[in-house]
């Protein structure tokens, strides 16, 4: 190899074993921006590089990201210490960062047994629990497709059409949910602030609901994926 391509490998060295001494989180807290949680590996706040008045300012701690949805700066740990600090080239801003003490290894928030008790996955879920969450999502998409509101500020968000329907993106508006599911039969809802559930009898041999098409079927990866929004406490249980 020549020496050239020496240097070139051990810079690429350098570069990746920088990004893992320098976690994004840490290095986008010390410049002085509030994170709050927003899910279970990503934190929210105001964007540092344009007038943010609501945070639209995201870091994915497990894909060591950072994305503005507003001003639509994104990268990495290096690109994100370029930008704040008004460097040239991604070479200075890990010239700078290595310049800087090394963060301390962060203790973990919680224990993988403590994660699992938290956290509803949809293979979790009863058969009737997944029919409600199966209409609730496609209701929702629906609704977000008729509401010319909803569809402006996810444009004004800069988030494109793709994105909506590859992440199922819907609108709730708090009242829907429970009026469809009392209208249809095939899916029992009891009075507000009580328990709702499927009728087992309307649930055909293939597993899906007599009343509700497989194509709108929707499997979220985990709660904070699934639909919220309706009103009173509509929740599902297992029926008899």
């Amino acid at each position: 190899m020549s020496s050239a391509a020496t240097s070139v490998a051990q810079r690429h060295m350098d570069i990746a074993e920088v990004k893992l001494l320098y976690p994004i989180l840490d290095v986008v807290e010390r410049a002085g921006v509030s994170l709050k949680r927003s899910g279970s590996n990503r934190f929210q706040g105001q964007c540092p590089f344009h007038e943010d008045r609501t945070p639209s300012f995201f870091v994915y701690v497990e894909r060591q990201r950072f994305v503005c949805y507003g001003c639509k700066q994104w990268r990495d740990v290096l690109d994100f210490v370029r930008l704040h600090e008004h460097l040239a080239s991604v070479g200075e801003a890990c010239a700078w960062l290595v310049g800087t003490p090394v963060p301390p290894l962060r203790k973990p928030t919680k224990t993988l047994s403590e994660a699992s008790q938290w956290e509803r996955r949809w293979d979790r879920l009863t058969l009737e629990e997944q029919l409600v969450m199966n209409v609730a999502g496609a209701l929702y998409r629906d609704a977000l497709s008729r509401n010319r509101a909803a569809l402006a500020y996810l444009h004004e968000r800069a988030v494109p059409d793709w994105v909506v329907r590859a992440c199922g993106l819907g609108y709730a508006d708090g009242r829907s949910l429970e009026a469809h599911l009392r209208k249809h039969g095939g899916i029992c809802v009891s009075p507000r602030n009580s328990d709702c559930c499927v009728d087992p009898n309307q649930v055909r041999e293939d597993g899906h609901c007599g009343n509700v098409s497989p194509a709108a079927w929707w499997s979220p990866r985990s709660e904070a994926d699934s639909p919220s929004g309706s009103s009173g406490a509509v929740r599902a249980i297992r029926a008899g």
